[in-house]
């Protein structure tokens, strides 16, 4: 079919909670492991999909010389040896010079992304797009994800120490790319925290450094928050922290669509594990009409799977949520 929109103005449309040509999705492969990808490129595959393009590795737990642990190659994902022991390793930790560690990788990335995708391609799906970890899943990566929430009621002072650095580094991961990059046009924040918060945990140890983060990034700017917990006790924070697009996953999409509905675009939330990756054609089908009926009306859903696919997912479930998104969820309805 001809589109009428590009799929970055239906990407934008549906972030601004708009109606547009028909329902967009997003298709976030992982290939036949975490390490290796699918086999085939997928713009071309799925032109109509929204792909965001992204330069250089950003920051991670390297910046405070943390090191790789051997489990990683295993796990098939990075997987970082702890650097804070106790408490008191939270104040050894020191932020380095983040430009002239971050910058030299920046600029080689963002050449060669230059050198791999037209022009055209880049207008196409909105080029640059900035992906920064939370302070919550980055510290855990430092920490341990157990030790960490039990530090934010024995240390408090110390885990908002290091939160206050990963934010600071995240922030200037974003200024740089604004810099480099001729146009940042998508803010992606991921971080799980979020589903371990109690309520009155959310203001001080998330939305305070959450709103931060995405404020760094030009106005224009689309702030897309990963997720794919469980936040229906906390779901109005994601709007309170910035956020126009919430990939969510294990939260009801009727109850995500009445409560946050009319302030954020929702995105997902189609099993990864069970339905996409062991259902079959119909039942994939059948889930992706009963979303656009229930979410799509009025604008503001983004067809995708509950968080990241699971490896070796069927291209054929995937090939489903695309075309069920242009085939069932034309506008208007």
């Amino acid at each position: 079919m001809k589109s009428q929109r590009t799929p970055w103005e239906r990407f934008e449309a549906s972030a601004y909670l708009e109606p547009t040509d028909f329902v967009q999705c997003y298709l976030p492969l992982r290939g036949e492991t975490y390490r290796r990808a699918v086999k085939f490129n997928p713009i071309d595959k799925y032109p109509e999909a929204i792909h965001f393009i992204g330069v250089g590795r950003g920051v991670d737990p390297g910046i405070f010389d943390a090191e790789l642990d051997e489990r990683t190659a295993k796990a098939q994902s990075d997987w970082w040896k702890p650097v804070i022991e106790n408490e008191e390793d939270y104040d050894r930790l020191q932020l380095p010079d983040l430009r002239e560690k971050l910058l030299p990788d920046l600029q080689r990335s963002h050449r060669t992304s230059l050198r791999h995708h037209s022009k055209k391609t880049l207008q196409r799906y909105g080029a640059w797009t900035v992906s920064i970890l939370g302070p919550i899943d980055f510290a855990s990566q430092l920490r341990g994800y157990d030790r960490l929430l039990a530090d934010m009621y024995r240390c408090p002072g110390r885990v908002h120490r290091l939160f206050e650095l990963i934010t600071r580094a995240n922030v200037e991961w974003t200024n740089l790319c604004c810099e480099i990059l001729d146009r940042v046009r998508v803010v992606f924040l991921a971080d799980h925290g979020l589903t371990f918060l109690s309520p009155r945990l959310v203001e001080s140890f998330g939305l305070a450094y959450w709103c931060r983060e995405f404020r760094a990034a030009p106005d224009e700017t689309v702030r897309f928050y990963h997720n794919e917990g469980n936040v229906t006790h906390v779901l109005e924070a994601v709007h309170g922290m910035g956020a126009q697009v919430f990939h969510f996953g294990w939260v009801d999409a009727a109850e995500a669509k009445r409560r946050i509905g009319d302030r954020v675009c929702l995105c997902g939330n189609l099993n990864s594990t069970h339905l996409l990756r062991h259902g079959s054609l119909e039942e994939v089908t059948q889930a992706c009409r009963n979303l656009i009926h229930l979410a799509a009306p009025g604008g503001g859903l983004i067809l995708s799977s509950s968080g990241g696919m699971a490896p070796q997912t069927p291209v054929d479930n995937v090939d489903a949520i695309y075309k069920a998104a242009m085939k069932y969820g034309k506008y208007p309805f």
